[in-house]
């Protein structure tokens, strides 16, 4: 398994950042993001819908946001808008690449917004930093 240490230090591109930090599946690599999912009993590894009724599902997510802030942050003009890959996971079934202007559609639990207004931790959208 990559270490987040690995991810902030060694990776220079969104897509290289994003695939190590997910894994891969299909070789049994698990990633800091897939890895955090397997290791806890309680969250069934990639049950999209049981493992948030699981409390460290939002403990463990925070700190993938946080590692991705912290990777983002060491060069922010070339890392704010960083993007790639598609509109599905591991491009199954075959879709769109992703744009800065498609819609975030979270349906009841928050407003639609564009992926670009998801970028910033400090946008109008959200008010944060991690220390």
């Amino acid at each position: 398994m990559t270490s987040a240490d690995e991810l902030i230090s060694n990776r220079t591109s969104i897509s290289s950042f994003q695939d190590r930090m997910q894994g891969d599946f299909a070789t049994s690599y698990l990633g800091v993001h897939a890895g955090g999912h397997f290791w806890v009993g309680g969250d069934p590894g990639g049950d999209f819908f049981a493992s948030p009724g699981d409390p460290w599902f939002f403990l463990h997510h925070g700190q993938i946001d946080r590692t991705w802030w912290i990777w983002q942050n060491q060069d922010l003009k070339k890392r704010q808008n960083a993007i790639a890959g598609t509109n599905t996971m591991f491009n199954s079934p075959p879709s769109a690449n992703t744009t800065l202007d498609d819609i975030i559609d979270l349906e009841v639990l928050a407003p639609k917004i564009k992926v670009r207004d998801a970028m910033s931790t400090i946008s109008d959208q959200f008010c944060y930093v991690y220390a």
